[in-house]
């Protein structure tokens, strides 16, 4: 079984449907991207701002699996938390007009840097004041490595970042 099946586990259709099964067994939560539209849409969008596409791991996850929140400690814990954003929160940390409830005023100088400076795309939040980066330009494989706050590398690609965030908690630290 891959780890997009297993993840899949903890899909649900909204939010009110994950955190009636949130529980220390079932701690991480994603919910369908379902509107393909709404995604290419988003892409569109973000294509026209920036010249940039979104990383193709980044869609097939959101189209797979969907966008949610993986939790490394026990979901009540602020700790261990990520955020991995969907379609309309990646537009609202770089598109003001994107960012209905003002939600990452705090990140979005930052990332705004990361991606026209480094080709990085915000992806993941894990508090207020920081997110993990994607690049958007793939190796010869296809896969974009991921980058803390600082750029450094902490995978060679999406899939790889899961891996190690869903067995070490904050492993890039």
């Amino acid at each position: 079984m891959n780890l997009y099946d297993t993840l899949k586990q903890y899909q649900y259709s909204n939010l009110d449907e994950a955190e009636e099964f949130l529980s220390e067994e079932k701690p991480h939560f994603f919910i369908s991207v379902e509107e393909e539209e709404e995604l290419q849409n988003a892409a569109q969008l973000f294509f026209e701002k920036t010249g940039f596409s979104f990383p193709q791991e980044l869609v097939h996850f959101w189209k797979a699996v969907g966008a949610g929140e993986l939790f490394s400690f026990v979901p009540n814990l602020y700790a261990g938390r990520y955020e991995i954003l969907d379609p309309a929160s990646v537009l609202g940390i770089y598109f003001e007009e994107e960012d209905y409830d003002q939600i990452y005023n705090t990140i979005r100088p930052e990332a705004t840097e990361q991606l026209i400076k480094n080709r990085l795309l915000a992806f993941c939040a894990f508090d207020e004041y920081s997110a993990l980066y994607i690049e958007l330009t793939p190796n010869q494989k296809g896969q974009c490595a991921v980058y803390n706050f600082d750029n450094t590398k902490i995978a060679d690609s999406f899939e790889e970042y899961l891996i190690n965030i869903l067995k070490t908690p904050d492993y890039f630290c």
